[in-house]
């Protein structure tokens, strides 16, 4: 800070404090991706909103978020600046760790998951780990060693809209089903049924 002074009439004084702010730099780090964004300085304690993510991703990743100072934070949030920052791009598997039928969730098709096994309309936010069921049927498929119409390699909720109903076959096109054990499988974590639709489960032992 530094200090200026005046006078005026009558023998008053005036002081005034003129402060300089400083300002720091954000970097983005493309962490093995490909491309540039271009950085930029901002004074401090600035609230700065996070870009969307225009680096290319490393094969077969998808763009996840944000590292910054340790925390992740998504493209959209705002931060708060007091020091020079790289914000540094987190890369995630294309493959969700989630199966619906005989479909593997992918960054690609989470937003619009269909194929053989699945009629309705089913969604999964890969963010609050959210799979929406509206009004659909689902028949179980073969994922890896386990078998199942909805699993998920970590925690789960499913969100439920309109009627819903899952069957502990496999789908195949035919008349003719196998029958398996799992209808719901959550490899590890918890499974959380929320919303105000319904679902009705079909399982043989």
């Amino acid at each position: 800070s530094s200090f200026a002074s005046g006078s005026r009439p009558g023998n008053y004084k005036w002081f005034r404090t003129v402060t300089n702010i400083p300002e720091y730099t954000l970097t983005f780090d493309a962490n093995g991706g490909s491309g540039a964004m271009s950085g930029t300085t901002i004074l401090a304690t600035t609230r700065y909103v996070l870009p969307e993510c225009t680096f290319t991703a490393p094969y077969n990743k998808a763009f996840k978020a944000w590292e910054v100072n340790g925390e992740e934070k998504y493209d959209g949030e705002t931060i708060t600046v007091t020091e020079d920052t790289t914000i540094k791009a987190i890369w995630m598997s294309k493959n969700l760790g989630v199966q619906v039928g005989a479909v593997s969730v992918t960054t690609d098709n989470a937003s619009n998951i269909v194929g053989d096994g699945i009629s309705g309309t089913v969604s999964y936010d890969y963010k609050t780990k959210t799979l929406t069921l509206n009004n659909t049927t689902i028949y179980s498929a073969q994922f890896a060693t386990i078998t199942g119409a909805i699993i998920s390699e970590e925690s789960l909720t499913i969100k439920l809209i309109g009627e819903n109903t899952l069957y502990g076959e496999r789908w195949n096109g035919s008349e003719e089903t196998v029958v398996f054990q799992h209808v719901i499988k959550v490899l590890e974590g918890n499974l959380d049924i929320v919303g105000d639709g319904s679902l009705t489960i079909n399982g043989k032992n």
